[in-house]
This record gives structure tokens, sequence and C-alpha cells, in this order.
């Protein structure tokens, strides 16, 4: 065990922890007073004002980013991640729908009888 293993947590926050927790809330479209009311819409329990303040000194790097918040961070990066890709996947079926050729009856020249309840 080195001495690096047993010293305890920081208690206050870093530079590159606080530019990363800044760079992820704009990348999730969201303001550091908007998150708190995410939060406490989401069930955090503490009074506004705390939530706001303890966003605005890991945002300055006065307090670290936990690690619950690095957890709810990333799963709201990989769920906005994951509706934006179903988005997009909804979009291109509905784009290639529109535009293949309908098939069956509808050509002239090939009317077929659809085929019964035993599939003849």
């Amino acid at each position: 065990m080195t001495d690096d293993d047993s010293k305890p947590l920081p208690t206050t926050g870093t530079s590159e922890s606080a530019a990363w927790f800044r760079a992820e809330l704009e990348a999730l479209g969201q303001t550091q007073a908007g998150f708190a009311k995410w939060m406490k819409r989401r069930g955090d329990d503490r009074p506004l004002a705390n939530i706001e303040r303890h966003i605005r000194r890991m945002a300055s790097g006065a307090n670290r980013v936990s690690g619950e918040m690095r957890v709810i961070l990333n799963m709201m990066r990989k769920g906005v991640a994951k509706a934006e890709k179903a988005a997009q996947a909804r979009a291109a079926q509905k784009s290639s729908g529109s535009e293949q050729i309908p098939s069956g009856a509808d050509h002239e020249g090939s009317e077929q009888a659809a085929p019964g309840p035993n599939g003849r």
C-alpha cells in the first residue's frame, strides 16, 4: 500500500473536475440553476438554495464533483444520446418509407389476389 492509497478523498475540487462538470452541463444544455431545479424535481430533498450552492461550488472547483454526481451526469448524457439515436432512426425510417415503391395491386398490370386465411 502506498501513501497515496491511505489519503482521504479531497474535500476541495480541482480545476479539471470543475471544467469537466461545466462541460457536461453545457453538453446537456443545462444551466447550473436549471440543473438544480431538475434535481429538485427528481427527488433531491434539500432546499433548492442548497442544491444551487453545491452546484456552483462544484462548477467553480471549490467542492469536488462527487461520484454520485458523475454517475448522474453520465446517465443523463447516455440517455440523451440514446434518445437522439432513436429519433434519427425514426426519421430515417419515415423518410425511407415514403420513398419506397408501393407493391402489390397498386401497380398497373400486377393485380394479384391476396392469399386467403389458409395462405392460398
